[in-house]
């Protein structure tokens, strides 16, 4: 009986295939596949239903014979010793047949491994190239988001200050930064700068420092409106004071507290204006914009920082994975290995008594006990057949399931 399955009915390409989903058309493939491999298991399952029933038969048979051999005794005894010869041959025969094709199977499932490790080989040099294209492209799509990205968010800014803060077009002209007031961003800088979780990731420390940038740039800008000494001074301690909340906020970040931080945002925002609006008034539109404006930057700020507890939960989570995976994969060898064990007990314990009664018979004189122990060696040789060819369908599959698992 060949139990080969086709190439393309292999769980492996299967599982491939399914694999490439967002291609839509291989999946679909993959289950049609799956059908196809269900319906030649059945029928696999079928023949082998029928193999056991003749063997359930012969072992029958093999009873009645046993009990007519009884009931004739002596009279019959060279009809029923030829009867026992041909019922030993017969065993014979289908214990090898069916070794035979165990060994068979084996040795079939071994060359369908090999071809699918070469097949995979092949499949991951093709991965291993697309990936390389693939980074190349990003490499260039990066390049130019990295453009727009700085103008986009003032962009956002602004916008964001008009849609909450502003009900009025308030012009304003001469925005050109002098190079005084380049250098006068570190005079409005914190003294103390909390260390951000942020900075010790690639591309968030990145992000964070180009939000900077656009932080730097918006207090300069606005710097450069004050022309007295006691409104500068002002809006400087404003600074100060409102990088300083920034900083507080973004230490107690913690996962899962994204919006309760964004809402910490929002009311130090609220309690700046409500300064600005009770204060001087000369300047109380000017810094009414300004707060709109750095809102939305600070915004992003704690997004940024937020990002560092989402990775590192990803991280986390996926470790626990790995871990999981390998405890699987522990148990499923250990689980093989006491299945090799269970069948050498089990066939150990049939040649055991095999080889019981064969020592027997040689001691016997009694020619009608022969015909009973020989007709007992007959038995056991059917059900060491049966055990053979079941425990090694059982220990190849979990062969395969282990292969398939690693």
């Amino acid at each position: 009986m060949n139990t080969k399955n086709k190439w393309y009915l292999s769980t492996w390409f299967i599982a491939l295939l399914c694999a490439f989903w967002f291609l839509i058309i291989p999946p679909i493939i993959g289950i049609i596949l799956l059908i196809i491999k269900a319906v030649n298991d059945k029928q696999q399952q079928k023949l082998f239903t029928q193999t056991l029933i003749q063997n359930n038969q012969l072992l029958q048979e093999n009873s009645e014979m046993r009990r007519t051999c009884d009931e004739i005794g002596t009279t019959e005894y060279i009809e029923t010793k030829r009867m026992i010869e041909q019922m030993e041959q017969e065993s014979a025969v289908k214990i090898a047949s069916a070794e035979s094709n165990a060994n068979a199977n084996l040795a079939l499932l071994n060359n369908e491994i090999q071809s699918n490790n070469v097949l995979i080989d092949k499949l991951r040099t093709e991965i291993s190239e697309l990936q390389q294209q693939d980074d190349k492209l990003k490499r260039s799509v990066a390049s130019q988001q990295h453009k727009i990205s700085r103008c986009n968010e003032l962009y956002k800014s602004c916008s964001y200050a008009f849609d909450n803060f502003l009900a009025l077009q308030i012009p304003y002209n001469n925005c050109l930064l002098s190079a005084k007031d380049l250098e006068d961003i570190e005079e409005i800088s914190p003294s103390v700068t909390l260390k951000l979780h942020c900075m010790d990731v690639k591309s968030l420390r990145k992000a964070y420092k180009d939000n900077e940038k656009l932080i730097d740039n918006l207090l300069q800008q606005y710097s450069n409106r004050y022309t007295t000494k006691a409104n500068k001074s002002i809006y400087d301690l404003m600074v100060i004071a409102l990088r300083a909340e920034l900083q507080n906020v973004l230490y107690a970040l913690k996962y899962e507290k994204l919006d309760t931080s964004i809402e910490h945002v929002k009311n130090i925002s609220a309690k700046y204006l409500k300064i600005a609006g009770e204060g001087n008034q000369t300047i109380a539109g000017t810094l009414t914009k300004f707060i709109g404006e750095i809102e939305y930057l600070f915004i992003n700020a704690v997004k940024i920082e937020y990002n560092y507890y989402v990775k590192r939960e990803q991280a986390k989570q996926e470790q626990m994975a790995l871990k999981e995976q390998m405890r699987q994969e522990v148990e499923e060898r250990k689980a093989l290995e006491q299945e090799k064990k269970r069948i050498l007990r089990e066939e150990q314990k049939f040649n055991t008594e095999i080889s019981k009664l064969q020592d027997t018979i040689s001691s016997a004189t009694d020619s009608s006990e022969i015909d009973k122990l020989k007709a007992r060696i007959l038995e056991l040789q059917l059900q060491l057949g049966e055990v053979v060819v079941k425990n090694m369908k059982l220990l190849i599959c979990k062969m395969v399931r282990l292969v398939l698992f690693i």
